[in-house]
């Protein structure tokens, strides 16, 4: 399954992202790391392209370089690191990273998409904000 895919054409970047997942944390971070993309790795070579893909599947540098400049591009590494310790069970991490994401002016859904993702912990109880439809 694809999430998203940027190249250039005709000297143009583009960038397309599929609505697999209509969430607008996955949204946003597909849109950044895809820009990181073009910004690191296609402004030197355009004839490159490049094809997000579900998470298992990208282990290649250039990937994780688009993810950590999607990841701090949404959250910036000097505010990331002052979360909230992760020690929490998994009921309370909703609770307190949508706390500390309002606190800091943040998308919570942003907030929670990226504890997630370092968690591998996906199920939290959504209240209708989270789809992009």
């Amino acid at each position: 399954p694809i999430d998203g895919y940027s190249f250039y054409h005709e000297g143009t970047p583009c960038i397309v992202i599929t609505k697999r997942r209509d969430k607008i944390d996955n949204f946003a971070f597909v849109l950044l790391h895809e820009i990181g993309h073009i910004f690191l790795h296609l402004s030197k070579n355009q004839s490159k392209e490049f094809i997000t893909l579900e998470e298992k599947e990208r282990v290649d540098k250039l990937e994780k370089e688009a993810d950590k400049f999607a990841s701090d591009g949404l959250i910036s590494e000097k505010i990331w690191k002052n979360a909230p310790a992760v020690k929490l069970d998994q009921y309370q991490i909703q609770k307190v990273f949508t706390e500390w994401a309002n606190s800091n002016n943040l998308n919570k859904w942003i907030v929670l998409g990226r504890i997630g993702h370092e968690l591998n912990f996906w199920r939290f109880r959504e209240d209708g904000t989270r789809s992009i439809n």
